[in-house]
């Protein structure tokens, strides 16, 4: 085989899989996109060229770097380090995968070695969900987003389940396509079209559930690089949304939804009550008792505690008076009623909002990273999620999702697990200018409302805004990079779905059958080289 065409193929491979990819590509394509990668990685087996393994892992590599820089290219233009290592790093967490299920093959034969990459694969999808580097961006599923008709089952699977099925998909067509045999292309055509069948009949059938609320979105359009944290503009932002927000809300108004940092000036968690934009938002809700507010804040909170060893790592020193304090990006309910619930965002962005690994590397923050400006934040947290109840109606909660917290399926069913039956999204996407980023945050959405079946009200500080119905619909969306405010009536549903109830229950099994199979690999592979 002639040098150029492994590597034509890798390229093809990456190719496929980033015009697979929302928001302009076409998903169908995902489902041979890695064919071509599987096509090199079986010819250089069975040709037994010298350094085979190196050449796969290579091969492999390039196939997904090209895919992230492809799509994931924008988040350069919110911080160019994050950017570089988001693209280098992400690739080499895919190869590593891949590598393993080459050498499985090696070990176990093709077969064993094919189904070992869906195992690996879903294995590192999972833990990339649910570590200090996570990135997920690009996870498998993801990528029929803006095509919800094709994949509703995701309400018992997740998107894993989605990932499942594309990389089964790859694996039959390429069968099919290396061993030329009609029941191959059968087999292929229904790992394909039956999910696609029953996702739906699942669609046309679903009647969605709960009690309608009407719910007013803004969308205040403020740059985030040179106006929205600028001194100075604090109460011209502020009047501008309440001037847009006017424009929709009436008696029937249950709820009024801002954007993330809506409020970007930070303040402290004694001074709430006493902050002159909640004294306006109260003065204004006098007119429209039914109506709540769920807004996007800095917050500080001084802790009680003075012991260092129980200050939580993201604290920082108070001044000089031996105390600490909090930083927060978060979102809070105003209403008629004297209590004001807050919710802190707790999945935060690797770099610009956490310190990866900050509890072991945080005394050697300054020697290994230098003086990083805003890359590396080191934001607080809270344990558990936590939903806004309504003052007038128990019964009535939501869950207050705040940016990229939006991408982690199994981390939004917790919302629901205690009690949301509708889901908000506040976010600020201008940071990645008018670029895919923004698009495929959008659509990520639609996946959330179909793995819950809630309705999802998303506020964007630049766009998109909108509002997405419990089979991942849209109903109603805003224009990019300008001021918009909408209204649209929701379902307020209570049901559990069984993804919900379970979560990324693909995640764990893939798992213990990937460190189950490794350990197996090597015991067999010790036994052999004791014999000889």
């Amino acid at each position: 085989m002639k040098k150029a065409i492994p590597v034509f193929l890798s390229v093809l491979s990456g190719l496929l899989l980033s015009a697979a990819w929302p928001a302009q590509g076409f998903p169908a394509l995902v489902c041979v996109a890695l064919v071509p990668l599987l096509y090199a990685t079986e010819r250089i087996q069975e040709l037994n060229l010298r350094l085979g393994a190196v050449r796969v892992w290579a091969l492999s590599y390039t196939a997904f770097f090209i895919w992230n820089l492809l799509t994931t290219w924008w988040v350069y233009n919110s911080s160019p380090e994050g950017g570089y290592i988001a693209v280098i790093f992400n690739s080499l967490f895919m190869s590593w995968a891949y590598y393993l299920a080459y050498l499985t093959r090696l070990k176990l034969g093709n077969k064993k070695g094919d189904w070992a990459l869906i195992l690996f694969w879903v294995s590192f999808e999972y833990l990339h969900m649910n570590w200090d580097l996570s990135w997920p961006w690009l996870n498998l599923g993801n990528a029929f987003a803006p095509y919800p008709e094709w994949v509703q089952w995701y309400s018992y699977t997740g998107v894993l389940g989605g990932s499942v099925w594309i990389l089964t998909a790859n694996i039959m067509v390429y069968r099919a396509i290396r061993y030329r045999a009609v029941s191959r292309w059968v087999t292929a055509a229904f790992a394909i079209g039956i999910p696609v069948i029953i996702s739906y009949s699942m669609y046309f059938s679903y009647e969605e559930k709960g009690t309608p609320l009407n719910i007013t979105v803004v969308q205040p359009n403020i740059d985030p690089w040179n106006e929205k944290f600028e001194n100075g503009t604090r109460r011209t932002q502020y009047f501008k949304m309440m001037s847009l927000a006017k424009e929709k809300t009436n008696a029937e108004t249950d709820y009024l939804v801002f954007p993330e940092t809506a409020l970007p000036v930070s303040f402290w968690n004694f001074e709430t009550d006493s902050l002159p934009e909640i004294q306006n938002m109260r003065r204004f809700l006098s007119a429209f008792p039914k109506t709540k507010i769920i807004i996007g804040v800095s917050y500080l909170e001084l802790l009680d505690e003075t012991d260092p060893a129980r200050i939580p790592i993201s604290a920082s020193r108070y001044g000089n008076s031996g105390l600490f304090y909090d930083d927060y990006n978060s979102a809070i309910q105003i209403d008629t009623s004297v209590h004001v619930p807050i919710y802190h965002k707790s999945k935060l962005v690797p770099g610009p909002e956490s310190f990866p690994f900050a509890k072991y590397l945080q005394p050697f923050q300054k020697q290994l990273f230098g003086d990083l400006g805003g890359m590396i934040g080191n934001l607080g947290t809270q344990k558990e999620r936590s939903v806004f109840y309504a003052h007038d109606n128990p019964e009535q909660s939501v869950g207050t999702i705040i940016c990229y917290e939006s991408v982690y399926g199994e981390f939004v069913t917790e919302y629901v697990q205690k009690g949301a039956g509708l889901l908000f999204i506040i976010t600020n996407d201008g940071w990645w200018g008018n670029t895919p980023g923004y698009k495929q945050h959008f659509q990520y959405a639609r996946l959330r409302a179909i793995e819950t079946r809630r309705c999802v009200a998303r506020s964007a500080n630049t766009g998109i805004s909108g509002f997405i119905n419990q089979r991942g619909d849209v109903l109603q969306q805003t224009p990019y990079w300008e001021d918009a405010v909408i209204s649209e009536n929701l379902l307020h549903n209570t049901a559990i779905t069984f993804y919900v109830q379970y979560g990324d229950y693909l995640g764990r099994l893939s798992l213990f059958l990937s460190i189950f199979l490794l350990l197996y690999v090597f015991v067999k592979d010790f036994l052999k080289k004791k014999q000889l």
